[in-house]
Parts: structure tokens; sequence; C-alpha cells
């Protein structure tokens, strides 16, 4: 099997060893951690040179081998390994940006070819969803087609993951629908924005407070963000829809249980007090400033370089208008 891989990408015996080995230590501690990050994220950090359109290849390779020459039985259990992989490197914040999206989709394009809609229902539904995500991270291509090639993701997968039948699984769907609208190239912006608000508030209904709260405050986010946007309706009334949805989101994304997440939402909130129509220009100003001066005590220049400078931007601005009031 190497020496097949080896000529299928066309490496020397000493290069298609290494990515094998590192393959199947990766694998290996999928399966006997069950995907638990802290064992699987370790190796990905030592080999992560070695993520690349060649690793994609060879995974695709060996999936495409076990699928054939392999039992159902053992199919189905690599199967699962490699798709916990595949969100695992989709997820791993190391590496590159540009390479780790793209193994993913490689690899669940191929899942795909074993988990079609009418065998595998389910499943076929959840790699949909992962594939919407991975093409929702992709920097390679064209942002706007990657985007239409998520929505389309979500949507299969909607097909399937319907309310009454999986009603968590379609809430989450919604919500990384709702967010793709929101980033959406193509289309009419006002459409865009709209539809987005329309998936997120549906995932709300489901998500609520007190079943999901993680959820739930995330999804406020978002929804404080959409409102941000919106072009529809009155300016004045969808600021306040966003302070009050970021102000939600706050209730349980606080700064002891989550920091990073409470600066970004703080960052946020302030982007909408600069903004605000209602209520005293200069308050409004100050409320912002306090806001990016919280995220800033977590967002700090070394440990979030480009979360501080983007922060920083904001309240500078937020400044230069004050210093005019």
């Amino acid at each position: 099997m190497v020496q097949q891989l080896g000529q299928f990408l066309n490496l020397q015996a000493g290069s298609i060893e290494e990515y094998k080995e590192f393959l199947s230590e990766v694998l290996q501690a999928e399966w006997e951690s069950n995907s638990d990050p802290a064992v699987v994220y370790p190796i990905l950090q030592r080999g992560q040179h070695l993520l690349d359109d060649t690793f994609a290849q060879l995974l695709q390779q060996l999936a495409r081998n076990v699928f054939s020459q392999r039992k159902p039985e053992e199919v189905a259990a690599i199967v699962g390994v490699i798709q916990n992989l595949c969100v695992d490197i989709q997820n791993f914040p190391l590496g590159s940006w540009a390479n780790n999206p793209e193994i993913a989709i490689t690899g669940y394009q191929t899942l795909l070819e074993v988990y079609t809609c009418d065998a595998f229902p389910y499943e076929w539904a959840m790699i949909q969803n992962n594939l919407g995500n991975a093409y929702s991270d992709r920097i390679r291509g064209e942002r706007a087609e990657n985007l239409e090639l998520a929505i389309v993701a979500y949507n299969k997968s909607l097909e399937v993951y319907t309310r009454d039948a999986f009603p968590y699984e379609w809430a989450g769907v919604q919500n990384n629908l709702g967010t793709a609208y929101s980033n959406r190239i193509r289309g009419e912006r006002a459409d865009n924005l709209e539809l987005a608000i329309a998936a997120l508030n549906q995932s709300l209904e489901v998500y609520t407070r007190q079943a999901f709260p993680e959820d739930w405050a995330v999804i406020q986010n978002n929804l404080g963000t959409a409102y941000s946007d919106r072009i529809r309706g009155e300016r004045a009334d969808n600021l306040e829809l966003a302070i009050v949805a970021y102000n939600l989101s706050l209730e349980v994304y606080t700064r002891e249980a989550f920091s990073y997440e409470w600066a970004m939402i703080q960052n946020n909130l302030g982007a909408a007090y600069s903004q605000r129509i209602r209520g005293e220009r200069a308050e409004n100003l100050e409320l912002a400033i306090v806001a990016y001066n919280l995220s800033l005590e977590v967002y700090t220049r070394d440990a979030f370089p480009y979360e501080w400078a983007r922060t920083q931007n904001n309240q500078g601005n937020a400044y230069r208008h004050r210093i005019r009031e």
C-alpha cells in the first residue's frame, strides 16, 4: 500500500513513509482517545509541517483503499475516525490556515462516496454540515464561491435534519446557515441579512437559554452582528436589537468562564454603541470606549495580536469622535 501511494503521489519512499507514519499515529490517537483534542492536537502540532496537499491526497487514497478492500464493519469504523480527524484538522489552530480546510474538504468529499443520503441519511447530513463549515472557513478559491458551496451544503443537511426529526441538529445547521448568509457576497446584501436573521431566530426556537445556554449565547452574538449590519428596517431599531442581543450573550459568556468570547462580544458591543442613534451621542461613545477597554483587558498584544489590533483600531475611532464632540 505504501508503494502504491508513493507512486500515486510521486514521492520518494522516505517522504511517503514520513507521511504514512504521521497519518497512522494521528488516526490511532483519534481512535483510542475518542477524538480528544488534548490527545490529538499535540500530534498534529508535531507534524504540522506535513498538513498539506500531500497529506490530503494520502488520506483520500487510504480511505478509498479501505472502502474497496475491507469488510463493511471495518469500513464503518474507519469512516468515523476519518471524519473526526477531518473535524479536528479543520479546527486545529496551528499549521496553515489555507491547508487545514482543504484537508477537511477532501476528507469529507471522500467520505460522501460511502455515506450516501439513501444508505446513511444521518451521517450524510452530518458530513454535509461539516463540509459547509469547511467551505465557510476556506481561504483558497473565491470567497464568494466558497460561501455559495457552504450554503448548498447546509441546505442539503437540512433535507435530513428536519426540526421534527432532529431538532438539535436542525438548530445547529440553522445557526451555521445564518452565519453564512450574514457573510454572503453574492445576491442582494439586504436579502442575505434577512435570510440570516430568519435562520438565527429559528435556531433560537430550539436553542433556548435554559436548555442550551452556550449555543443560545453564540446565536445571540451572531444575531447581534446581523442586526448591526441590517439594511432593512429602521437603522436605530436595528442597533437597539443588536445591543440587546450582545448584552444577552454576555449573561452567559462571562469573563470568568469564557474570557475570549467575552472580549469578542465586548468589542462587538463597543462597535454597536459607536454607531448608536438613540440616546445621547456623548454617552454612547463613552459606553463604546468602556466596552473596548474591557475587551483589551483580555485581548492583549502578546496573547491575541490580531484581535488586539482590531480593537485598538475601533477604540481609536471612538476616541477621535469623542474629541470632536
